[in-house]
């Protein structure tokens, strides 16, 4: 039969398969699945949408999940691709952060500290 392979078993895939995760579908059309923007991800198979990585965190194209930002760079607003550095004079607390402050009195940090 042109439907079945030498061992009984369908050529064609009948059934419907979720997308996979950083992968989302918003319409009942024959296309594929969609990845997620930079900046969004799911983390679960299935999706309609990508969700906004929260401030403090970023996702590249694709992702299954958001990633922290490094100390000394930041990310403001929610779906970031991508975490920008602070300038010199300025610094982070630690990971994750959502702006970067101005060094205290009596200290600094220029483009050769990367911490």
């Amino acid at each position: 039969s042109p439907y079945y392979n030498d061992y009984g078993v369908a050529k064609v895939a009948y059934e419907c398969r979720p997308c996979e995760v950083g992968y989302f579908k918003a319409d009942t059309s024959a296309s594929s699945c969609t990845a997620c923007v930079e900046g969004t991800y799911t983390n679960t198979s299935g999706r309609s949408i990508c969700s906004f990585c929260p401030s403090g965190s970023y996702a590249h194209e694709g992702s299954s999940d958001c990633t922290t930002c490094p100390v000394n760079t930041a990310a403001p607003n929610p779906g970031m691709g991508a975490c920008a550095s602070c300038d010199e004079g300025l610094y982070t607390d630690g990971e994750g952060a959502h702006s970067c402050s101005r060094c205290p009195i009596g200290s600094y940090r220029n483009s050769n500290l990367t911490t």
